[in-house]
């Protein structure tokens, strides 16, 4: 006697009774593969697969057509001010990779990029394979034309850079992206911040007071009797309630995975970066 996991299908003593052969056949057959196109910082087949945790089957390098790159505002705006977008324009040629991957990774890897719609696209590889139906992501707010684009954080420009040569793309394109300028955090900030800390070491009863690790992490906003709170270079941060922040932040100390992620290596809390 044999029973399988299944609403629908009992086998008993060999013989098969009432099962459909459509849902069996849809349980037990392995999701057709979806390709899509990485222009920011999906270019690369190690960051792929080390920081998305991807596993591509197929990785070509190529263009998309009619479509060029330009600058999206990111969230965090001094930290990470913009992140690379699309806009379409006429002539255009669009670089980057076109991956192939599962329709479980797609759909995991769309959830990230949710701030961005999936454009089934024609992708022309520079070896000249055609693929048809490469999704594309394109910002759900449209990129106009402007003077006074945002600059993308050195960090972000890194990596796209990087995988950008990695990957094998366009000389002409790698050059474009090595002559594009960074943030750079402004001098009133910097000078506000500086204000600040001079404040707190100033300030004997602040500076004297410490937080353990495991004070700071019962500070990670899930009760409403202690308001999230951070730990960035050694100073306890009261998160706002009305800011936005990744969920690793509460109640972690995010130094050392800013380091990580500045250089481009991993941590565990890269899933929730997102």
């Amino acid at each position: 006697m044999i029973y399988l996991k299944s609403s629908r299908l009992k086998v008993r003593d060999q013989h098969v009774a009432d099962y459909d052969l459509e849902v069996l056949i849809a349980e037990m057959t392995p999701s057709s593969p979806v390709w899509r196109f990485g222009y920011g910082s999906n270019i690369g087949l190690a960051t792929l697969r080390k920081k998305k945790s991807l596993n591509p089957s197929q990785f070509l390098v190529g263009t998309i057509a009619g479509w060029d790159l330009a600058w999206k505002s990111g969230r965090l705006a001094h930290v990470e001010p913009a992140y690379a977008g699309v806009r379409q324009a006429a002539g255009a040629q669009l670089h980057g990779s076109a991956f192939r991957i599962t329709a479980e990774e797609a759909s995991g890897l769309d959830r990230q990029e949710r701030g961005y719609n999936v454009v089934p696209c024609r992708f022309v590889a520079y070896s000249g394979e055609v693929v048809e139906e490469v999704g594309l992501y394109v910002p759900k707010t449209p990129i106009g034309a402007s003077l006074h684009e945002p600059k993308p954080s050195l960090r972000y420009l890194r990596l796209m850079q990087r995988g950008a040569t990695e990957g094998g793309l366009a000389q002409d394109w790698i050059d474009r992206l090595m002559a594009q300028t960074h943030y750079v955090t402004p001098l009133e900030v910097r000078t506000q911040t500086e204000q600040w800390i001079a404040e707190f070491d100033a300030d004997p009863l602040r500076e004297s007071l410490l937080w353990t690790a495991e004070e700071l992490a019962g500070h990670d906003g899930s009760a409403d009797s202690r308001l999230a709170h951070t730990s960035v270079m050694g100073y306890v941060v009261l998160i706002h309630p009305g800011c936005r922040a990744f969920g690793a932040w509460k109640g972690n100390d995010i130094t050392r995975r800013w380091l990580l992620h500045f250089n481009g290596a991993s941590s565990i809390f890269d899933k929730y970066f997102v």
